[in-house]
């Protein structure tokens, strides 16, 4: 996960310990200071906002988690690419000395047949000598 996203992590778990700190001494309300319609709303408010951050936080570990399956794939496909790559120059090293290998088989049948030609050559004119 990238540090920006921890920060978030970090700063909406910190918020949320302060609310629960913060509701452990909202519980009651004090006298003459807040009356129970405003305490209520204030402990809505408060739940409304743990519920919040725990949602956004679930969902940033939710993020956390997929991002890092993507990387996982993304590593597995980088392994598999480096495999392929790899089993590509084999094969190209592979037809490399095949193609090589036969180039050499064709200048020695091309040899090999030059060499019959002028033997057939050699054969006629000696027919030839030997006629006249």
């Amino acid at each position: 996960m990238s540090t920006t996203a921890e920060e978030n992590c970090a700063a909406i778990r910190q918020e949320l310990d302060q609310l629960k700190h913060s509701r452990q001494f909202a519980v009651e309300p004090t006298q003459n200071v807040i009356d129970d319609s405003e305490h209520k709303k204030l402990q809505e408010m408060l739940s409304q906002k743990e519920t919040e951050l725990e949602s956004a936080l679930q969902s940033l570990e939710s993020a956390k988690t997929t991002i890092e399956d993507l990387n996982a794939q993304i590593s597995e496909l980088a392994e598999k690419l480096n495999s392929a790559e790899e089993q590509r120059k084999q094969l190209q090293s592979d037809l490399d000395a095949v193609v090589a290998d036969n180039e050499e088989h064709v200048r020695q049948l091309g040899d090999q047949v030059q060499g019959a030609v002028l033997n057939s050559q050699i054969e006629a004119l000696r027919e030839q000598l030997s006629v006249q």
